[in-house]
Protein backbone atom coordinates (compact mmCIF):
# COMPACT_ATOMS: atom_id res chain seq x y z
CA UNK A 1 0.00 0.00 0.00
CA UNK A 2 2.81 2.51 1.18
CA UNK A 3 4.51 1.83 -2.01
CA UNK A 4 0.99 2.19 -4.38
CA UNK A 5 0.85 6.01 -2.76
CA UNK A 6 4.77 6.12 -2.91
CA UNK A 7 4.42 5.43 -6.95
CA UNK A 8 1.30 8.00 -6.93
CA UNK A 9 3.15 10.50 -5.19
CA UNK A 10 6.33 10.35 -7.43
CA UNK A 11 4.09 10.21 -10.36
CA UNK A 12 2.57 13.53 -9.88
CA UNK A 13 5.66 14.81 -8.47
CA UNK A 14 7.27 14.23 -12.09
CA UNK A 15 4.50 15.11 -14.05
CA UNK A 16 4.75 19.04 -14.05
CA UNK A 17 8.31 18.67 -15.45
CA UNK A 18 6.97 17.00 -18.39
CA UNK A 19 4.09 18.45 -19.16
CA UNK A 20 6.76 21.94 -18.71
CA UNK A 21 8.12 20.49 -21.32
CA UNK A 22 5.68 20.70 -23.97
CA UNK A 23 4.35 24.64 -22.94
CA UNK A 24 5.75 27.75 -25.35
CA UNK A 25 9.31 28.39 -25.32
CA UNK A 26 10.56 25.02 -23.60
CA UNK A 27 12.50 22.15 -24.94
CA UNK A 28 13.38 21.83 -29.13
CA UNK A 29 11.90 24.20 -31.95
CA UNK A 30 8.93 21.56 -32.84
CA UNK A 31 9.83 19.34 -35.45
CA UNK A 32 13.37 19.49 -34.65
CA UNK A 33 14.46 16.26 -36.05
CA UNK A 34 11.80 15.30 -38.09
CA UNK A 35 14.82 14.73 -40.69
CA UNK A 36 16.07 12.46 -39.37
CA UNK A 37 13.01 10.27 -38.54
CA UNK A 38 12.58 10.51 -42.46
CA UNK A 39 9.82 12.70 -42.31
CA UNK A 40 8.54 16.38 -42.15
CA UNK A 41 6.97 18.92 -39.87
CA UNK A 42 3.17 19.94 -41.15
CA UNK A 43 4.50 23.38 -42.44
CA UNK A 44 6.82 21.84 -45.05
CA UNK A 45 4.55 19.94 -46.58
CA UNK A 46 3.65 22.47 -49.26
CA UNK A 47 0.54 23.07 -48.05
CA UNK A 48 -2.33 24.41 -50.47
CA UNK A 49 -3.67 28.24 -49.05
CA UNK A 50 -7.19 26.45 -47.99
CA UNK A 51 -4.78 23.44 -46.62
CA UNK A 52 -2.84 26.53 -44.12
CA UNK A 53 -6.34 28.27 -43.20
CA UNK A 54 -7.71 24.60 -42.25
CA UNK A 55 -4.90 23.80 -40.41
CA UNK A 56 -4.66 27.43 -38.50
CA UNK A 57 -8.63 26.59 -37.55
CA UNK A 58 -7.70 23.42 -35.93
CA UNK A 59 -4.93 24.35 -34.12
CA UNK A 60 -6.45 27.09 -32.76
CA UNK A 61 -9.68 25.23 -32.16
CA UNK A 62 -7.07 22.39 -30.52
CA UNK A 63 -5.54 25.27 -28.30
CA UNK A 64 -8.48 26.38 -26.66
CA UNK A 65 -9.74 23.27 -25.84
CA UNK A 66 -5.92 22.06 -24.23
CA UNK A 67 -5.88 25.49 -22.25
CA UNK A 68 -9.44 24.68 -20.89
CA UNK A 69 -7.63 21.08 -19.59
CA UNK A 70 -4.01 22.43 -18.52
CA UNK A 71 -6.56 24.85 -16.40
CA UNK A 72 -8.38 21.73 -14.58
CA UNK A 73 -5.41 19.90 -14.72
CA UNK A 74 -3.09 22.92 -12.71
CA UNK A 75 -5.65 23.31 -10.32
CA UNK A 76 -6.26 19.56 -9.48
CA UNK A 77 -2.15 19.05 -9.04
CA UNK A 78 -2.88 21.77 -6.15
CA UNK A 79 -5.89 20.12 -4.66
CA UNK A 80 -3.76 16.86 -4.49
CA UNK A 81 -0.63 18.62 -3.16
CA UNK A 82 -2.76 20.31 -0.32
CA UNK A 83 -4.67 16.98 0.39
CA UNK A 84 -0.89 15.26 0.65
CA UNK A 85 0.12 18.03 2.91
CA UNK A 86 -2.79 17.43 5.01
CA UNK A 87 -1.87 15.14 7.99
CA UNK A 88 -5.78 14.54 7.94
CA UNK A 89 -6.58 13.63 4.95
CA UNK A 90 -7.52 10.45 3.96
CA UNK A 91 -6.33 8.14 1.53
CA UNK A 92 -9.41 7.30 -0.09
CA UNK A 93 -9.85 10.98 -0.75
CA UNK A 94 -6.41 11.62 -1.76
CA UNK A 95 -6.88 8.54 -4.39
CA UNK A 96 -10.49 10.13 -5.51
CA UNK A 97 -8.17 13.09 -6.57
CA UNK A 98 -5.45 11.27 -8.01
CA UNK A 99 -7.76 9.56 -10.30
CA UNK A 100 -9.76 12.83 -11.01
CA UNK A 101 -6.25 14.15 -12.55
CA UNK A 102 -5.40 10.73 -14.35
CA UNK A 103 -8.83 11.41 -16.15
CA UNK A 104 -7.89 14.86 -17.20
CA UNK A 105 -4.64 13.69 -18.42
CA UNK A 106 -6.15 10.79 -20.40
CA UNK A 107 -8.90 13.22 -22.25
CA UNK A 108 -5.58 15.30 -22.40
CA UNK A 109 -4.32 12.24 -24.66
CA UNK A 110 -7.52 11.68 -26.39
CA UNK A 111 -7.96 15.10 -27.45
CA UNK A 112 -4.13 14.73 -28.98
CA UNK A 113 -5.41 12.12 -31.02
CA UNK A 114 -8.26 13.60 -32.26
CA UNK A 115 -6.30 16.63 -33.41
CA UNK A 116 -4.08 14.01 -35.57
CA UNK A 117 -7.15 12.57 -36.65
CA UNK A 118 -8.45 15.58 -38.03
CA UNK A 119 -5.03 17.07 -39.54
CA UNK A 120 -5.28 13.75 -41.48
CA UNK A 121 -8.69 14.74 -43.12
CA UNK A 122 -7.11 18.45 -44.09
CA UNK A 123 -3.85 16.29 -45.89
CA UNK A 124 -3.33 14.91 -48.87
CA UNK A 125 -2.55 10.99 -48.99
CA UNK A 126 0.85 12.29 -50.66
CA UNK A 127 1.41 14.80 -47.29
CA UNK A 128 0.30 12.12 -45.22
CA UNK A 129 3.00 9.75 -45.99
CA UNK A 130 5.71 12.52 -45.34
CA UNK A 131 4.02 13.94 -42.22
CA UNK A 132 5.60 13.10 -38.41
CA UNK A 133 2.36 12.77 -36.93
CA UNK A 134 2.79 13.53 -33.32
CA UNK A 135 5.77 15.06 -33.57
CA UNK A 136 4.27 19.05 -34.32
CA UNK A 137 4.10 20.64 -31.40
CA UNK A 138 0.45 20.55 -30.58
CA UNK A 139 0.59 22.05 -27.15
CA UNK A 140 0.72 26.10 -27.98
CA UNK A 141 3.23 25.68 -30.32
CA UNK A 142 3.74 29.36 -31.39
CA UNK A 143 6.23 28.71 -34.01
CA UNK A 144 3.29 26.75 -35.67
CA UNK A 145 1.34 30.12 -35.78
CA UNK A 146 4.50 31.95 -37.40
CA UNK A 147 4.58 29.06 -40.44
CA UNK A 148 1.56 28.94 -41.20
CA UNK A 149 1.13 33.45 -41.19
CA UNK A 150 -1.54 33.31 -37.83
CA UNK A 151 -0.91 35.95 -35.03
Amino acid sequence: MKMRVLWVVLALALFPVVVSSQMPGRGPRWGAGAEERGCSPVEALELTEAQRQAVQHLDAQFRARALRRWEELAVKRHEIQALLRNPEAEQSLIRSKAAEMVELQNEMHQQMLDHQLEMRSILRPDQIRRWCAGADGLFFSRQRRGAHGAH
